[in-house]
């Protein structure tokens, strides 16, 4: 997890990875900030408004914006897409949830369709692809960083031994 700044608040970056701990450094961001009550609960669009009813509405909804906004960058740009489609910080928090919450163990199998157990698998495969690929490029990069060093290295020596 890695951090970005929004207002001078650095903001846990989620990976697909510890997921219950960015989820509660995540709350805590929202209580400070007074969204939570919104990311928890949404707000109410009453019909027939009064004028401090719709007051109540726009600033309602201006701090869901702010809380979806949060979210939005405090995802990785591989965990993003996910939450692409929420219109509300509480439906793109609830999304959150259901995907990455605990783990198969958890998951009573016996309640599940089973295009949920599959949906599920895949969700699994895709964080065990994003680990291994991240752990063969970081391989691969430490390699060239190796090689990189070592020519260096050499170009060194050969500049010493020509210039006695």
């Amino acid at each position: 997890m890695s951090t970005t700044s929004q207002n001078s608040d650095p903001l846990p970056i989620f990976m697909g990875e510890n997921y219950d701990f960015w989820s509660i450094k995540m709350k805590t961001y929202f209580m400070s900030q007074d969204l939570w009550d919104i990311v928890d609960s949404g707000f109410n669009n009453p019909e027939n408004s009064t004028v401090e009813q719709l007051r109540q509405l726009k600033k309602d909804q201006q701090k869901d914006a702010k809380a979806l906004y949060a979210l939005q960058q405090a995802l990785h740009d591989m965990i993003f897409p996910i939450i692409m489609g929420a219109t509300t910080a509480r439906e793109a928090w609830n999304t959150l949830k259901e995907e990455f919450q605990g783990n198969a163990k958890t998951k009573d199998l016996t309640s599940l369709s089973v295009t949920e157990v599959m949906g599920s698998l895949e969700a699994y495969e895709k964080r065990m692809s994003r680990r291994n690929e991240k752990s063969v490029e970081s391989a691969f990069q430490s390699k060239l960083n190796l090689r990189s060093q070592k020519t260096k290295e050499g170009e060194r020596k050969i500049g010493e031994i020509s210039r006695k």
